[in-house]
């Protein structure tokens, strides 16, 4: 066994960058803590959940307001999603601010681009999967954008309810396409290195092999900054749990998506539907096209002066249509006929006499008030160990004379 433990240590204790170790470097590799955090709360609600419309909205309730644990878990769930995508966006600034992008590392970049996009997608999906007005609502937009391609998306396909399949997608072929991404990404780090720092005269190059640290100096790092994650999601899960609606009516849009969508709902409120849905793919294809349209070599900033000013055009392009979707009056996009929905859905919340609400429900948190007061302890320490891993001065190994490119 301990011959094991030897031969393990040997193997993840390569050189990389003493750099690496920084938090600024960490983004990444605390996304990968809270893909694990997604899926162990996913499996633990998944026991809960009906994938119907007339149980969905009830069966989150339930959960939440009758199961140990349930509300904290899905509260959970719901932080580390938002949070998740904080950290994959500063992941992608800090690769584009040092150049990280450029050959050899292209592939690197567009494996990191999709990730995002994945993301994106699961927590549409996860927002459609609560069925209340704003699930329903975010359905709606999906129908119709797959009617602009001339595509019928119906509230029943082959005999089976939308939402059912959409529970489908995000239980198994999202989370393949997730898993894959992510272990195609991690590869490509492990065999192109981490980027050289953008200093003066750097050039895009291959570094694995090389630096003054090492990946299991690395890693324990990461672990440390792991549980800050987990500790701090927690925290916010228990003091801020998750919103949920009045159970969703068809054709009515009174409600504002999640903060990571305002962008192309801006551009929705501006062109129509056409405007989010080509916002949305134009927004990918200017991200997955950087590292084509800067091939040059060098990665310090003297020379990547007007790339670096066209992403930063770019970030206030982005976040300008953010803040107009925030303050502009919500309008009303949805247009498909109610004839053809009220009667396809099996819900008794498909009532076109009925009024829809963006109100959230004031539900009964006691059973997470209750078990807050044992799990906020619990996750302050756990929160404290990790800053204690996290910050921890480790004497870096050095490695035959390599250098940190």
């Amino acid at each position: 066994m301990h011959r094991i433990k030897q031969s393990l240590l040997k193997k993840i204790s390569y050189p990389v960058p003493g750099y690496s170790n920084n938090i600024a470097y960490m983004f990444g590799g605390i996304s990968a803590t809270a893909f694990l955090i997604l899926i162990v709360t996913g499996i633990f609600m998944s026991q809960a959940y009906i994938p119907t419309f007339a149980g969905a909205h009830s069966s989150i309730l339930n959960s939440i307001q009758s199961i140990p644990f349930g509300d904290f878990m899905t509260s959970l769930h719901f932080w580390t999603a938002n949070l998740v995508v904080i950290l994959l966006l500063f992941h992608l600034l800090r690769v584009f601010i040092t150049g990280s992008y450029k050959k050899p590392r292209r592939s690197t970049w567009l494996t990191g681009v999709a990730l995002l996009g994945i993301v994106v997608i699961y927590i549409f999906v996860g927002t459609v999967l609560k069925a209340d007005q704003e699930g329903i609502e975010a359905l709606g937009h999906l129908r119709e954008s797959f009617g602009l391609f001339g595509l019928h998306l119906g509230l029943t396909n082959f005999g089976v309810p939308i939402i059912t399949q959409l529970y489908a997608w995000h239980t198994t072929i999202l989370l393949l396409a997730l898993i894959s991404l992510v272990g195609m990404h991690i590869a490509l780090i492990k065999f192109k290195g981490i980027s050289s720092k953008p200093t003066k005269g750097s050039v895009s190059t291959v570094t694995a092999g090389t630096g003054n640290s090492t990946f299991l100096v690395h890693l324990k790092k990461l672990v440390g900054f792991g549980l800050i994650f987990l500790a701090a999601a927690s925290i916010f899960a228990m003091i801020f749990p998750v919103p949920i609606g009045h159970p969703g009516l068809l054709n009515q849009e009174v409600t504002r998506p999640l903060w990571m969508f305002w962008p192309f709902f801006g551009l929705e409120d501006i062109f129509g539907l056409k405007g989010l849905v080509w916002g949305m793919a134009g927004f990918f294809t200017i991200l997955a096209s950087v590292p084509f349209l800067d091939r040059g070599k060098y990665i310090e900033y003297a020379k990547r002066k007007i790339v670096l000013s066209l992403g930063l055009l770019f970030i206030i392009i982005t976040v300008s249509l953010g803040v107009y979707s925030k303050v502009h009056v919500a309008e009303d996009h949805l247009g498909l006929e109610a004839s053809t929905t009220t009667t396809e859905i099996a819900s008794p919340t498909s009532s076109v006499n009925k009024k829809a609400s963006a109100d959230q429900l004031n539900l009964n948190r006691q059973l997470l008030r209750s078990e807050s007061i044992y799990l906020m302890p619990l996750m302050i320490a756990v929160g404290g160990l990790g800053a204690w891993i996290a910050f921890k001065k480790e004497k870096d190994s050095e490695t035959n004379g390599s250098k940190s490119q």
